[in-house]
Formats: structure tokens, sequence, C-alpha cells
């Protein structure tokens, strides 16, 4: 498909759970924080050098990628620093155009896939994409979040809210049968 074809379909198209477009003049950390909440959601196409559609018209906003080279370039290098645990491989697509002044430039699309982790800024903060927005996740959140993932499992979190004398010891000895364990102490065991 022809690259001016590409261009257009990316500006009929809409910002939402999976789009996302942004100016190159923007502030890393703000690139960095849509990155990660599309990987803790569904996944996602952000479009770098692209004007906000409330912001202006189709063609106005081919703003390029030239506007920001040094942004671009921070993002790219701090992709791999600021995110842990690190995101599987990102797509990098940049798509020639010729910006509102008129100049050859480029927009740079970064395809995220969804991930089986959750992934945090390393200053702690975690984001998840819901419908056009990055919301920031509090502690609770961001343990739901891995529960629903499948990152953590209830079953292996420790309970600390149970003293031994409140187990079940016939379901404990019977356990211990079907674990082939029953050469162990109890205490052991557990």
């Amino acid at each position: 498909m022809p690259e001016k074809d590409i261009v257009q379909i990316i500006l009929d198209y809409k910002e939402w759970q999976v789009f996302e477009c942004k100016r190159a003049l923007i502030e890393p950390y703000k690139i960095l924080e849509t990155i990660v909440a599309f990987a803790n959601a569904e996944g996602g196409t952000l479009i770098l050098g692209l004007e906000d559609p409330e912001k202006a018209p189709k063609e106005a906003r081919l703003i390029g990628i030239s506007e920001g080279p040094d942004n671009i370039s921070d993002v790219i290098n701090l992709i791999p620093k600021e995110i842990t645990p690190p995101l599987p491989k990102i797509g990098q697509h940049r798509i020639s155009i010729t910006n509102v002044a008129g100049n050859k430039d480029e927009l740079l699309a970064l395809v995220i896939e969804r991930s089986t982790d959750v992934h945090s800024l390393r200053r702690g903060d975690t984001y998840l994409r819901r419908g056009r927005h990055n919301n920031k996740l509090t502690a609770q959140e961001i343990i739901r979040l891995k529960y629903a993932k499948g990152a953590i499992r209830f079953e292996g979190e420790p309970s600390f809210n149970v003293d031994i004398p409140d187990l079940d010891n016939e379901l404990l000895k019977k356990f211990q049968e079907a674990t082939g364990s029953t050469n162990v102490d109890i205490l052991q065991f557990l």
C-alpha cells in the first residue's frame, strides 16, 4: 500500500483504546506513559509527529518528527531503561510525509503489543489504557491487573491471617498423601 494511502488511513482513524497520536515535542515521559498503558491493556499503535485531531484539521495535523528529533531519540533510548519489566520488542515504522510547512518529513509509528506482564515506569507509576485515556493505577488496581493477567495467582500468595492450629489436619493429610509426601513432618510439608 502506498505511504500516501497509509497517511490517509492514519488521519481518518480516531484516537481510542488502541490508537493515539502525539507531536514530537511532547515530553518523553508522556510518551512512555502511553506505551506502558498500551502494553498493560490491549496493545496499540502510537503515531509520533501527528497533532491531536481535536486541535487541527486533517492535513494540518502532519507536523512530522523533525519538530522534535531529540525527543524522539530520547523516547527510543528511554524505553528499555525506564519501563520495567522490559517490554517485548516494539515495532517501529517510519512513514514519509509532506509536513504542514510543505517539507519532507516522517511520522514514527510505534506498535506496542499486549503484554502478559504488568509494566511500570521506573519512577513507580503504572498506567492502563481505558478508552482514549491513560489512567494511572492505584496499588490495589495494580494487584487486580496482575491477577487478571495471571502475573500473580491467589493460590501462590502467602496467607498471613491463618495460624497452624486453624488448619484442617485431615485435609492436610489427604493432600500429603496425594503428593507423596507422607514421610515428611507436617510443618516441613507446609
